[in-house]
This record gives C-alpha cells, sequence and structure tokens, in this order.
C-alpha cells in the first residue's frame, strides 16, 4: 500500500527508517523488510534504504536477492564504502573469498580503520585458509577498538587450526581474563589437552573363553592420523587365533568432520583366506549433532563371506543397516540407543535392539556399559534372542598415554562366550 502523501517528506522517511532500524534491533526481521520496501515504493533511488534492506535480506538468507540489491547500488557508485562491505560479507557466507578478500580491500581503502571491516576480512582469510593473514588482521581489528573478545576468541581457532595450541591458549585465557564467563573460550581452553595428531595402539588383546573353556586371541595393531581436526584417517591389522587357526584382517576407516556437527564415515576390511570372518566389509555412517545435544545418524555395512570353514555363514553377503540416536551431557557423556537391522542374501533377517551409556569421570577418563537384545546372524534361529553386554574403562595415565580395560559378554555360534580385553593408546 503506497504511502500517503502527508508521509512523503523527509522527516516522515527518517522516521520510517527509524522504525527499521529498531525492527532491526528487536530481531524483527521480517517487520524490518516490510518497513524498507514499503520506503522504496515511493522512494526507489534512497540508497541507504536500499542497502539496510540488502542487509536484513542477508540476514534471512535471502542472499540472492540482497545482491542483486547491492549490485544495483554499486552500478551507479562503484566506491559506496557500505554497498562494497556488506556485499564482501555476503559472498564470503556463499563461500566465494577471493572476491569478498578484493571487495574487502576496497571497502577498507576507504575505511582503514573500520574495526568490522578488519574483523571480517579476518575472518575470510581463516576461512580461505590464510591462517598468518587471519591472525595479522584479526590484531589489527583489535588495535582498530574491534571487541577484543571476540576477536581473540576467533585467533585462538586460527591458532588452533595452525596446531600452535600453546598460542591458542594464551588468546582464550586473555578473553577468560576479560570475560570470565565466556562459555565458549572455557569450552575451547578446555578441549585443548584432547587435541591430538597422532595415535598409535601398539597391542591391543582380547582373550575368548568359549563355553567348552577354549581360547581364542585377538591380536590388533592401529595407528590414527588426526588431519587439522577434520579428517580422521585410521589404519589397523588384527590377527585372531582360534582352533589352531589364524585369521590375519586389514582395516582401513576415514572419518570427515570438516563441515560443524556433521561426522562422514567409509571404511573397509579385507581377510584373506579366512577362516572365521568375513574375507571382505565395507562400512559408511553418517551422523550430526544438533544443537540440543542431541546426535541423529545411520550406518551401513555389507560383509562378504566366502568359505570360512570354522564359521556359521558361508558363501553369503550379510547386510547391516543401524539408525541411532544419542543425548549428550557434556564432551564425553552420552546415553545411546540404537536398532540395527541384518539380512543376509539367503532371504534370512532379524533385528537387535542396543542402548549404551559412556559416562565420564575424573579428568576426562571413561566408562562405557552398552547391552543388546535380539536376534542373531550367526544361529539362524528366528526363534531364539540372544543377549549382549559390553563393559568398558578407559583411563589416563598421563597427556600421551592411555589404557584401556573392556569385558563383553556375547552369544555367537560357539554358545556364551566371555572376552576380556586391554589396549595401551599412546598419544602425540
Amino acid at each position: 500500500m503506497p504511502l500517503p502523501l502527508a508521509a512523503q517528506n523527509a522527516d516522515d522517511i527518517d522516521r520510517l527508517i527509524d522504525e527499521g532500524i529498531e525492527y532491526e534491533r528487536d530481531n524483527k526481521l521480517e517487520l524490518a523488510i516490510d518497513k524498507y520496501r514499503h520506503i522504496l515504493e515511493f522512494d526507489p533511488e534512497n540508497n541507504l534504504v536500499r542497502i539496510r534492506l540488502a542487509k536484513v535480506l542477508s540476514w534471512t538468507n535471502q542472499y540472492d536477492e540482497a545482491l542483486a540489491i547491492l549490485d544495483e547500488v554499486l552500478a551507479q557508485d562503484p566506491e559506496q564504502p557500505e554497498a562494497l562491505f556488506r556485499k564482501a560479507q555476503i559472498v564470503s557466507w556463499q563461500g566465494r573469498f577471493d572476491e569478498s578478500i578484493n571487495l574487502y580491500d576496497s571497502y577498507l581503502e576507504q575505511e582503514p580503520n573500520h574495526p568490522e571491516g578488519l574483523m571480517g576480512l579476518a575472518r575470510v582469510y581463516f576461512w580461505s585458509g590464510q591462517n598468518e593473514r587471519s591472525i595479522e588482521y584479526f590484531n589489527r581489528a583489535i588495535e582498530a577498538g574491534a571487541d577484543e573478545v571476540d576477536a581473540r576468541v576467533n585467533m585462538a581457532k586460527v591458532f588452533l587450526a595452525m596446531r600452535n595450541n600453546e598460542q591458542a591458549k594464551v588468546e582464550l585465557e586473555t578473553v577468560l581474563a576479560l570475560n570470565p564467563e565466556h562459555e565458549e573460550a572455557k569450552c575451547l581452553l578446555k578441549g585443548i589437552p584432547k587435541l591430538r595428531k597422532y595415535e598409535y595402539i601398539p597391542l591391543g588383546v582380547i582373550l575368548y573363553i568359549y563355553p567348552d573353556s577354549s581360547l581364542g586371541y585377538n591380536f590388533s595393531t592401529s595407528f590414527i592420523y588426526h588431519h587439522r581436526q577434520q579428517w580422521d584417517f585410521i589404519a589397523a591389522y588384527e590377527l585372531e587365533y582360534i582352533s589352531r587357526k589364524f585369521d590375519h584382517t586389514l582395516i582401513f576407516t576415514t572419518v570427515y568432520m570438516g563441515i560443524p556437527d556433521l561426522y562422514l564415515l567409509a571404511g573397509g576390511e579385507v581377510t584373506p583366506q579366512a577362516n572365521f570372518s568375513a574375507t571382505g566389509r565395507v562400512k559408511l555412517g553418517i551422523n550430526y549433532t544438533f544443537q540440543n545435544f542431541i546426535g541423529a545418524g545411520i550406518n551401513f555395512r555389507t560383509d562378504f563371506f566366502g568359505d570360512a570353514p570354522l564359521y556359521s555363514i558361508q558363501n553369503e553377503t550379510l547386510y547391516e543397516i543401524r539408525p541411532e540416536i544419542s543425548k549428550y551431557f557434556g564432551d564425553i557423556s552420552n546415553i545411546t540407543l540404537s536398532y540395527s537391522r541384518f539380512i543376509l542374501s539367503n532371504g534370512y533377517d532379524t533385528g537387535k535392539f542396543g542402548i549404551g551409556i559412556t559416562l565420564d569421570y575424573y579428568k576426562n577418563n571413561a566408562i562405557y556399559a552398552g547391552m543388546a537384545y535380539g536376534g542373531s546372524v550367526e544361529i539362524q534361529d528366528e526363534s531364539r534372542r540372544v543377549f549382549e553386554l559390553n563393559l568398558g574403562i578407559g583411563y589416563r595415565i598421563t597427556q600421551r598415554l592411555d589404557l584401556g580395560f573392556s569385558y563383553a559378554y556375547i552369544d555367537t555360534q560357539y554358545g556364551q562366550t566371555h572376552q576380556i580385553g586391554f589396549r595401551p593408546v599412546l598419544i602425540w
């Protein structure tokens, strides 16, 4: 609806702009957008209002319309500073980092000491992997009067990405001296001791105790490389000894964590000349953690069985689908519910419910308890249900050494079996 004629003067326009700004402050963004559109109906060349409209549109993720408006303004005045600044912000959010850097440079030529401009450019340098330049501009932003707490938290993140944990710790301690209640800084500072680049398990041991009192053994070694806290690359070797037969298994797994709160997993296993194992396995998984600390995920697994002489499954393919949901109560403590559906290529299928609880105690050590109940692929008896119990404890001896102990009670093709495990983990 057009404004009445009486409203179409400078004083009324200023009043309406002030109302739009008030809507912005109250986070009533749709009302602010409506107000600015209303003004432009009779004053379409008002660049102040056009830029404000573009800004609020960008806050509601309407990037294309916001950029179209800013491009119109810049077509008339290529050096309009506020339009340059807002466009630099939006294209950086779209991942167009080189373009954003050029726009910020043009803006800072006119406003060399603008704190938000310097902060924005520092963030883009960080997002584009130019960490040294990012640190330079965060420091310049602090000198120009930017929010020091915000700048130093962001610098700490850059130092963490550079694996300079000591300097990250300095920045976070400075933040907490300025604001002792800053939750993000406390969380990051608490997490620094857990940051690691390599983990190595020189020898993990599991002892199997079968119903007839015979024994089996599993020996394993594994190596984990954490790349920039975004990728985990895991390689492992297992040697199992049961009934005087050996199985050798090679395991490779990759985990991607580069998208906040999202975990993607892919891996495979190979057991040449298997006696009591699948000859091959492929696994995929995805998990997402929501802001209320609830995680949801789904895992897929395919096992390929040959003619392993000591195993109940022969020359079949097994498919498993396992959705799960977790509730986190801190960095370690959580409870997870899952359901596994197993489908064999011979037509047999069954399901199993599981629950796992992890609790942390004393300096990030952990206790685990898990139970599962349902059908068994090994036994393949639709009328029979099996119960599994898993217990574990992890204890940090030093910053470089963890010890893990485990116990499991499971129903297998051999009957009710006990498993006792031990593994040291070297961290650096």
